[in-house]
């Protein structure tokens, strides 16, 4: 490859990781080309890329960008799933296909200004998507005010109640 090509390769590349959500790091060491292209198939569906890179491209790439925080983990063979929609999902993706394929090994990645660890891929991972997320948090915005309203209708109700039964027994 020449220079000239490279630097294509790395402009290109920098634009991509300065668009991306979410990129998370994996090694793929062992997976055939049908099980890589199954799992690109799998990531396209939820908006995002999966990019076999050379490293050497990659440090190059990652300057400026939030991955060049995670530059010690560009060793062996690695591969970038970018994410331009919801970062949970992909990284269920990934997780999800490295269950059915092991030999997926998911090193660590990065979202807008933080880096994240493996530890921290797995709580990403066990949330609810975006819009899930947002139902509870309306939800938790609402019922304080349906509690609030229980309690200034308490006495009203109570009263209809005793009402109620005073009209029954005098019927009887």
């Amino acid at each position: 490859m020449d220079r000239r090509t490279k630097e294509e390769k790395v402009k290109d590349l920098q634009e991509r990781l300065q668009r991306a959500q979410a990129v998370i790091l994996t090694d793929y060491r062992g997976l055939n080309v049908g099980d890589i292209a199954r799992l690109r198939r799998e990531l396209e569906k939820v908006q995002a890329q999966y990019l076999v890179v050379k490293n050497t491209l990659l440090r190059l790439a990652s300057q400026d960008t939030d991955l060049e925080l995670v530059r010690d983990q560009f060793l062996g063979p690695t591969a970038l799933a970018l994410c331009f929609g919801d970062p949970v999902i992909i990284v269920k993706t990934l997780r999800n296909f490295s269950k059915d394929n092991p030999l997926l090994e998911i090193k660590g990645g990065a979202l807008p200004g933080k880096i994240l660890s493996l530890p921290e891929i797995d709580v990403l991972a066990g949330l609810g998507s975006r819009e899930i997320l947002l139902s509870r948090f309306l939800n938790s915005l609402n019922s304080p005010l349906r509690r609030g309203l229980a309690v200034l209708t308490g006495p009203q109700r109570k009263l209809v109640q005793v009402l109620q039964a005073i009209v029954e027994k005098n019927r009887n």
